[in-house]
């Protein structure tokens, strides 16, 4: 077999309100957020619940694909790490290591190819394999394909799910807004990371076949003050305002997990942003869960290990 095992990788979130400082520390060292935001981004979690535990959905995806591997027949362990918060990808190499893996498929849980989206994780394995002592175990990196029809038809169900909390005859009113996450428009410029969201997002509003959205960008991910992905999604909000809109469905087709750039930059900042104009705010949740989702990285997973 050419590869003894999987590596999921996930962005990561605080689990524990015990996490949340160290976790924005390493944001700021990683650069992805200004020190001087610190305060704001604790207060943001704060409202957001407390912790975000974004590794028991990861665990339990780990668990499904294992087994389903199992079932074709693929006899590999599936690990997972985060790129930020725990447990780190440094944990997950440990264990690799107590299995003897040396070659590996590395998954990035991100459907959007940028550097903040891609190769900052195949640094971060770098450096975790360093701190594990590990070197030698080598990775072959995949990430969530943005144009797999399973995917794809998995949003399509959480934003139908979504929508199924109005009345039928409202449905028809209902705006929806695609988001991807907002980068530097100079780091945009260097991957087809603009494509594959707006490929992404034409091909679930196929799906779903409704004839008004429109796409957005939110949640900047890098410190960054230069001009980012546009439109920004609190624009996009104050003209569907204008335009006298009842309904606005935020599908954030950027992510696949929850996580702060959902519970607060969504369902707090925008949310408030919509009901004071006088619509209504629903929000799809990410499809990490979704049977669909799973399959569409099991098939990935499968044709690999066919060899």
């Amino acid at each position: 077999m050419l590869y003894d095992h999987v590596l999921l990788l996930a962005y990561g979130s605080p689990a524990t309100p015990q996490e949340v400082k160290p976790y924005l520390e390493s944001l700021i060292q990683a650069k992805e957020l200004a020190p001087d935001r610190l305060a704001e981004q604790m207060d943001h979690i704060v409202k957001a619940g407390g912790s975000l535990p974004q590794a028991k959905v990861i665990e339990k995806l780990a668990e499904k694909l294992e087994k389903m591997l199992a079932a074709l027949g693929f006899q590999v362990p599936v690990f997972y790490g985060m790129r930020h918060g725990q447990p780190a990808i440094a944990h997950a190499l440990n264990a690799v290591k107590k299995r003897k893996g040396i070659r590996g498929l590395a998954v990035i849980l991100s459907p959007h190819k940028s550097e903040l989206t891609y190769e900052r994780y195949t640094q971060a394995v770098d450096a975790a394999r360093n701190a594990a002592g590990v070197q030698s175990v080598q990775y072959e990196y995949l990430k969530v394909k943005h144009n797999h029809s399973l995917f794809v038809q998995s949003w399509a169900d959480q934003a139908r799910s979504a929508m199924r909390k109005l009345a039928m005859d409202q449905r028809e009113f209902v705006h929806i807004v695609f988001t991807g996450r907002a980068i530097s428009r100079s780091i945009a410029q260097l991957s087809d990371y603009e494509k594959e969201v707006t490929a992404t997002t034409q091909y679930v509003a196929k799906d779903l076949n409704h004839p008004k959205w429109t796409l957005a960008y939110q949640s900047r991910m890098d410190a960054g003050t230069e001009t980012c992905t546009e439109p920004d999604i609190a624009s996009v909000i104050t003209q569907l305002n204008k335009e006298k809109e009842r309904h606005v469905l935020v599908v954030p087709i950027g992510l696949v997990a929850e996580c702060l750039e959902t519970r607060y930059d969504l369902d707090i900042d925008i949310r408030k942003k919509v009901e004071t104009g006088g619509f209504g705010f629903m929000r799809a949740e990410p499809p990490i869960e979704n049977p669909k989702f799973v399959l569409s990285i099991l098939d990935m997973l499968a044709e690999k290990l066919k060899g």
